[in-house]
């Protein structure tokens, strides 16, 4: 059995205290990766949620689908020790259709790879989730990735597609973005501080597995809501030192502020390259970028390497690095 297990830490100055009296369990179906990820926050009626993904979970609506992951959505009674929880079937719902083939395939799309909660909505990825493209006579699979946002009051969700347009004006080549797996990572704050809902979401297979990452503006609605960043975004040459294919930079992503920032550079992006290597011998790294809005390039802060893969992978997250997971909600 899977369990899930969320702690709520009393943090004093320089210490904390952890309740391991009132402790609550979260069963989740076993087999399905359940706790891949996890956002807890409090609605407006004052009832707190934990809202958990399970990458190899079915939808209970469509047996048809295999493993596409869900989501489940968790109502907390701390009088009690086992929570229940329910799928949300998040699923895509749009009318593209090629024929003979449909638009896009669901099957294995890791849903809950990431997930993340920012002002009233939660942001969750499937990076696997597949654009099936006609050509000749053969079906061609890219898992270019795609991402919902959940209300908050956990009773409607929005996606949008990843529009090629924006792509070609940005990378040469087609298989350069159809498989980003935009997705496998998520912030964990916005931005920019305004309020659009201006997030970062890693896109490890852009360039042929090199790696980038994506500026989402989840609330817009515009056409073009999002903007790409690769190595063709960095204003050293030296910076794209290491990288190669197969770096999977944007494995792991993060935001921050460092306390030179500036109106130009007001935080920095820190981004996990666990297969980059130098001439050295050194695998895995982690990039410190300042992204400047005068001219949307990336700039080098700092920069920390590994001697042994995959250095970068889990250096952002605390991500869960066993699937038979335990959390614990407690009170305080």
């Amino acid at each position: 059995m899977n369990v899930m297990t969320f702690m709520m830490l009393l943090i004093g100055i320089d210490c904390f205290n952890i309740d391991t009296t009132n402790v609550v369990n979260i069963l989740g179906p076993e087999g399905t990766h359940f706790g891949y990820s996890a956002v807890m926050f409090t609605n407006e009626d004052s009832q707190k949620w934990v809202v958990i993904g399970a990458i190899k979970a079915n939808f209970t609506n469509d047996q048809n689908i295999t493993t596409p992951g869900n989501i489940f959505k968790c109502k907390l009674n701390f009088t009690q020790s086992t929570q229940d929880c329910e799928p949300m079937n998040i699923r895509t719902n749009d009318n593209r259709r090629w024929p003979h083939l449909p638009g896009y395939e669901e099957d294995n799309e890791l849903l809950g790879a990431a997930m993340s909660i920012f002002d009233d909505t939660i942001i969750t990825c499937a990076p696997l989730w597949k654009n099936m493209i006609p050509l000749i006579n053969n079906k061609l699979v890219h898992p270019i990735g795609r991402c919902f946002n959940i209300d908050r009051n956990l009773q409607s969700y929005t996606t949008k597609y990843f529009t090629y347009n924006v792509f070609r004006n940005k990378f040469a080549n087609q298989s350069d973005y159809e498989f980003a797996q935009i997705g496998l990572s998520i912030s964990n704050k916005k931005y920019e501080d305004n309020s659009l809902l201006n997030i970062l979401i890693g896109a490890p297979g852009f360039l042929d597995n090199e790696g980038g990452f994506l500026q989402y503006t989840g609330n817009s609605t515009l056409h073009e809501f999002f903007s790409t960043f690769t190595r063709h975004e960095f204003a050293e040459d030296a910076a794209k030192q290491g990288l190669q294919h197969g770096s999977l930079m944007g494995y792991s992503l993060s935001t921050g502020k460092l306390s030179d920032s500036d109106e130009d550079c007001p935080g920095v992006i820190v981004l996990g390259t666990p297969h980059s290597t130098w001439n050295n011998g050194i695998v895995g790294g982690v990039f410190v970028f300042c992204l400047k809005q005068t001219n949307k390039k990336l700039y080098l802060k700092k920069q920390f390497t590994g001697e042994k893969v995959p250095f970068g992978l889990y250096n952002i997250y605390n991500r869960f690095k066993s699937y038979h997971l335990v959390y614990t909600i407690c009170t305080v």
